[in-house]
């Protein structure tokens, strides 16, 4: 049928083309060849249609006056047949393409038509090379797919174009990208994405995961894609970012990055005034109200998607700011908070951490523009109060914490959580996550309940709706409102002396552990996060991590869950070499340690400095000053000592927020030495976490950085803190500033104690046991079986 909009569009057509009369039938029959290859209608239908429609209105004697006929007869000649068929495929043609196609499209046909007039084959080449050059991309999807004799060339230059344009210029890249993506999902993904920048290695990753976890290649397939979704999320692109530096006039900022570093500190407290009083240009603020009209009040995370995430063998994971907002109010009071959320991203390229770590990886001359992620976040509602994702973490297709024989480095791990994934992707206080190796889902580092208690998740962040705000919450203050039979697979209940599985819905929440014991042990749960790795590693052609959230329903023998991809991005390890060999019979005298807990493999030679934080001395030091202190001292060594071979060793989790719990550094101020050793007494208040999977741990590795938890206490460890605290310190004589702090940190010179003898330190992940001692330097080319695992 018919309707007003449509017949309105055809006559404005109409119009435009009766203007270049010598053109017209050029403009049109180029026209009907675009509707004949979308199969919109053919040649020869189009052209019956108009026919009839004449004949049609003969036999209701409806009669237009003809300019050569001027009898009102019933003779109707050949000419008139003619002149009326030609009239309507006029019409037709008019009709049909201006209801099909857009008006850009239309105006390019009538300009080159003009130019090269019945030239059907250059007309069509011509306008399919502008609408390349202007990547108006639905005109030019139809265009390439259906028009062009062989199409298939011409659609892998328009997709390779996109991807370059949109996502990134890293041929890595765009060689797995342009076997993935058609041009429908590019063209639909572009519908969401806001200004014409890229939208950077975040965003890309997880449409490119999207897609590949899309794939119907077996009947399996088609089982795993009922568990597998990717929320709703908007970009903006890196265009908006510099846009906003133009606009405030912020652009003298590009050269902060080449800032002394002991004057950044202070600049970047300017920058940050000067970037929160920045206001967007009213363009990209039409583009805020647009994304939350769609959100429509449901909570989101703002999060960065950096050009530089996608370059090949640098994670920059948890290195920009990310913004979790529970959009409730009024939308003058969402679009505040949203663009405060996008100025604290824009904020976050110049952290002096971030350029610290551009810095180290000679990465600093790029000059950065940041997209913007606006993800849609799924969780479930506490006491219409509580919001947050049922379970949250981080997945990694390769293990490399495999600290029993029965795991399998290439089946992966997860960290995971209730809650969000911010405590699994970071280290924060004294909780911690679950960590879940997928070739023995069930086993865990601890054995007796006391240290699954110890070791267990015991706060839940959360999004405060009543509050709108972003908050931690005790796991023994939400459960009780739970009113979830479901609960029962993420608890066990401490009977003290063991862990028990509840049994049926009703227990005791006050004796709730958060263990996940039974998602773990009685569900699909792990073995569909071990396919999701597989396929992806598959096809991107090497280890992966997946940061998600899932939304389990277990009940009643029904499981039904779904696993929310958040983030996905390839990690690029060398392939593991062999273990160090561990010698034997070295005296204790010229031993410095022995770990037998969480080693991993390599090995580190001919180490010169030990920089020791005293964990009795740390512990002692009541002020959080005193202790941020010895952070900012840290900082100063890893600088002063930039050239030389030093390990760090000191108490407890190192890059935790918490300044209790282990020394408060970030990996710019640690990012200069080789080893990484956090100790633990037991009766020392310190635990160092096995922090596989955190985006600490992922900087170190990237860094490469060995990590290692040495616990002086277990049986087959050993620490001579002796040989430490008794030997003579040249912190003093390197750092005078800092001369009064030598009864905490110790920097100990090895040389300097045992004449011409060094460090050595050799790992055993399959002996679970590592070595460091004393001994005469050690060939600088390492035997293949004693190669750490480094990333590309």
């Amino acid at each position: 049928m018919f309707i007003k909009e449509e017949i309105e569009k055809a006559q404005a057509l109409s119009e435009k083309i009766g203007r270049f009369p010598d053109a017209e039938a050029s403009i049109r029959e180029t026209m009907r060849i675009l509707l004949d290859a979308r199969r919109i209608i053919s040649l020869d239908r189009i052209k019956d249609e108009a026919l009839n429609i004449f004949l049609t209105n003969l036999l209701v004697g409806f009669e237009v006056p003809s300019p050569n006929r001027q009898l009102l007869d019933d003779a109707v000649s050949q000419e008139e047949v003619s002149y009326w068929a030609d009239y309507y495929l006029r019409k037709l043609t008019d009709y049909y393409f201006a209801n099909s196609f857009t008006e850009h499209l239309a105006e390019l046909i009538i300009e080159y038509s003009r130019q090269y007039d019945r030239q059907y084959a250059k007309i069509i080449e011509e306008v399919y090379m502008k609408l390349k050059e202007d990547m108006v991309l639905e005109d030019l999807y139809y265009f390439s797919e259906e028009v062009m004799d062989d199409a298939a060339p011409f659609v892998m230059d328009i997709k390779v174009s996109l991807i370059r344009q949109y996502f990134s210029d890293h041929l890595s890249f765009i060689g797995i990208a342009k076997k993935y993506f058609t041009l429908g999902d590019l063209i639909e993904m572009k519908r969401n994405i806001y200004g014409k920048g890229k939208i950077g290695g975040k965003a890309a990753g997880i449409l490119l995961a999207k897609r590949i976890l899309s794939l119907q290649e077996s009947p399996e397939d088609q089982a795993l894609s009922q568990y597998i979704q990717v929320p709703e999320f908007f970009v903006l692109g890196s265009d908006l970012c510099y846009e906003f530096l133009v606009h405030n006039g912020l652009l003298r900022y590009r050269s902060f990055r080449y800032t002394d570093a002991d004057l950044m500190e202070n600049q970047f407290t300017r920058l940050q005034k000067d970037f929160r009083k920045g206001r967007f240009h009213p363009r990209t603020r039409a583009y805020f109200i647009e994304i939350l009209e769609h959100l429509n009040g449901a909570p989101f995370v703002a999060r960065s998607s950096s050009r530089l995430e996608d370059a090949i063998g640098f994670s920059f994971a948890g290195k920009y700011t990310s913004v979790f907002s529970p959009n409730q109010g009024a939308i003058e009071s969402q679009l505040e908070k949203l663009e405060a959320a996008v100025k604290e991203i824009y904020i976050s390229m110049y952290n002096p951490g971030v350029i610290a770590y551009r810095n180290h990886n000679k990465l600093l001359d790029f000059e950065e523009r940041i997209a913007v992620i606006i993800q849609r976040i799924n969780g479930r509602l506490i006491d219409e109060t509580y919001f947050f994702p049922t379970l949250a973490g981080v997945a990694f297709s390769l293990n490399p914490y495999c600290w029993n024989a029965r795991i399998k480095r290439e089946d992966g791990m997860l960290r995971l959580v209730m809650g969000f994934g911010s405590r699994a992707v970071d280290r924060v206080g004294d909780d911690y996550a679950r960590l879940v190796p997928l070739s023995a889902p069930t086993l865990r580092p601890e054995i007796e309940a006391r240290d699954i208690r110890k070791y267990s998740q015991k706060f839940l962040d959360v999004m405060n709706l009543k509050e709108n705000s972003f908050q931690s919450v005790r796991f023994k203050d939400i459960a009780p409102r739970f009113d979830d039979p479901q609960l029962r697979f993420f608890v066990s209940l401490d009977e003290g002396d063991h862990m028990s599985d509840p049994v049926g819905i009703l227990f005791d929440e006050e004796k709730s552990v958060l263990t996940f014991s039974k998602l773990l042990s009685s569900t699909k749960f792990t073995d569909t996060m071990a396919k999701i790795l597989r396929k992806l590693e598959k096809h991107l052609g090497g280890p992966v991590d997946v940061e998600f959230s899932v939304e389990p329903r277990l009940m009643r023998g029904n499981e039904d869950f779904r696993v929310n991809i958040l983030q996905c991005r390839r990690l690029n390890f060398r392939d593991e070499l062999k273990p160090a060999r561990i010698p034997q019979g070295i005296p204790a005298a010229k031993t410095l340690f022995i770990s037998a807990s969480g080693v991993p493999n390599g090995a580190i030679l001919n180490i010169e400095y030990v920089v020791f934080v005293d964990p009795v001395g740390y512990g002692a030091l009541a002020a959080f000053e005193e202790k941020h202190r010895v952070a900012h001292l840290i900082s100063q060594l890893n600088r002063t000592l930039k050239e030389k071979s030093f390990i760090l060793m000191g108490p407890g989790r190192w890059g935790s927020n918490d300044v209790n719990q282990g020394v408060k550094v970030a990996y710019g101020d640690i990012s200069n030495t080789k080893m990484l050793v956090e100790v633990a007494y037991e009766s020392g208040g310190f635990t160092p976490e096995v922090s596989y999977g955190t985006h600490f741990f992922l900087d170190l590795v990237e860094g490469r950085i060995v990590i290692m938890p040495l616990f002086p206490d277990k049986e087959g460890s050993y620490f001579n803190r002796t040989f430490l605290m008794e030997s003579p310190s040249v912190l003093a004589d390197l750092l005078p500033a800092y001369a009064s702090a030598a009864d905490v940190v110790k920097v100990v010179h090895i040389p300097s104690i045992i004449k011409s003898e060094l460090l050595q330190v050799k790992l055993n992940a399959g002996e679970v046991r590592g070595i460091g001692y004393i001994s005469v330097a050690e060939s600088d080319v390492l035997m293949p079986e004693e190669v750490v695992l480094l990333p590309m």
